[in-house]
């Protein structure tokens, strides 16, 4: 399978990939949509679980707010979305449990023991934790 020319772009809470090449965009764009369905995939298994409003606060959207109207394909956390506790925003949250080193409470073990992990966590053999989104994206070859 050929190299796309494929412009990775992260922040605190998002990544972005946009198709750079100027010939093949139908194809190349298909196999970055591909990609980026794993990336929003993973960060969902990735993530922490307490009450399931970060989970569904990770999106994907596709625009075509590039360079000469190329496709951008992002996946982010929805920073607004209200917490269940009415205390912080699922951005808030999803900050502190992204980029905080943590044990896991019951749900998420759980989860990290379903996803293949061992019940502990990234950083200790597991795979539910922190950087959860960045692992997504790491994980990903386009």
């Amino acid at each position: 399978m050929n190299k796309l020319n494929v412009e990775r772009q992260t922040t605190l809470l998002g990544i972005s990939l946009v198709n750079r090449a100027k010939t093949a965009r139908r194809a190349g764009n298909r196999r970055i949509e591909a990609a980026t369905d794993k990336i929003l995939e993973l960060a969902k298994m990735y993530a922490p679980i307490d009450e399931g409003n970060l989970e569904s606060s990770i999106k994907k959207e596709v625009s075509n707010s590039g360079i000469n109207g190329r496709n951008v394909y992002e996946v982010f956390i929805d920073e607004m979305a209200q917490g269940s506790n009415g205390a912080e925003t699922v951005g808030q949250y999803a900050l502190r449990m992204h980029e905080s080193v943590y044990n896991l409470g019951n749900g998420s073990s759980e989860k990290d023991k379903l996803v293949g992990g061992n019940g502990y966590g990234y950083g200790v053999g597991g795979v539910v934790g922190s950087t959860f989104l960045i692992r997504a994206f790491d994980s990903v070859k386009v």
